[in-house]
């Protein structure tokens, strides 16, 4: 692997921390294909030798690489630069366009159903409309570089965005079309479970059946809490990963001897 540069002058006189300036440096040769995708990094002590940095710095710049999926630990192997496998950023949403062009792929989508219909009484109760009410379908393959990662199926209220009916999804981002109409796609309600591929599943996918794949079932809401979308999306599991950020609750029980007075 070509050697890492080192930090100069003028980037250790920035304002800017130098965790970030070494994440930067890095992201910035894993995007050139400098250090390629899938292979391991060097051993941390050679990566601050060549940038001249100390290993807290490095560390920090990796955690901050790896918060965006560019890197991922291995434990006793070292960090390693994440390869095709795609995933959000913890708590952020965001739509797969967005997700791709931040790793540096190309996004594409096959169409195979766009209509307007009337919305189901369970569609309705959870889109908050009348039952019968106009909403539009869509179904698509979602690929990364020519390669299927997921079946997309989305249900949005008419109402919404109108000019749903006459885009090209194709060609354009579902969550990009509503934005450019007014339509802020705020906080995503969803579960993920693991399901067998169904036949039809499997072939748009271009695997075989039954490989098991990601459910990701959500209802997603605008900045004023309306429910504007229900989406049903099969990711590919060893294409796809979801990140969390879990958090603890503080104990709000007391013990006897903490209550007693």
């Amino acid at each position: 692997m070509a050697r890492l540069p080192a930090l100069g002058a003028d980037d250790r006189s920035s304002t800017r921390p130098l965790y970030e300036q070494v994440a930067a440096v890095l992201a910035n040769e894993i995007e050139k294909g400098t250090v390629r995708r899938g292979v391991p990094l060097p051993p941390e002590r050679s990566v601050c030798e060549q940038m001249g940095i100390s290993r807290v710095t490095l560390r920090r710049a990796l955690g901050t690489l790896a918060d965006r999926g560019l890197v991922v630990p291995s434990h006793g192997r070292g960090w390693f630069v994440n390869d095709t496998l795609l995933g959000e950023l913890p708590n952020a949403l965001q739509g797969l366009t967005e997700i791709a062009a931040s790793r540096g792929l190309r996004v594409g989508s096959r169409v195979w159903l766009s209509h307007v219909r009337e919305a189901t009484l369970d569609e309705a109760d959870e889109l908050e409309i009348g039952p019968g009410a106009p909403i539009y379908e869509l179904h698509r393959t979602r690929l990364l570089d020519d390669v299927p990662v997921a079946v997309d199926h989305a249900r949005i209220p008419l109402e919404v965005c109108p000019a749903l009916t006459t885009t090209d999804f194709e060609q354009h981002s579902l969550y990009q079309t509503l934005e450019a109409n007014g339509v802020t796609p705020s906080r995503c309600d969803f579960a993920v479970q693991a399901v067998a591929a169904s036949d039809e599943q499997a072939q748009r996918l271009g695997v075989p059946v039954p490989t098991p794949l990601l459910l990701a079932a959500g209802t997603t809401f605008d900045h004023a809490s309306r429910p504007i979308e229900l989406s049903r999306v099969h990711f590919v599991g060893e294409r796809y990963r979801f990140r969390a950020t879990l958090y603890r609750r503080p104990d709000t029980h007391r013990t006897r001897s903490q209550t007693r007075r």
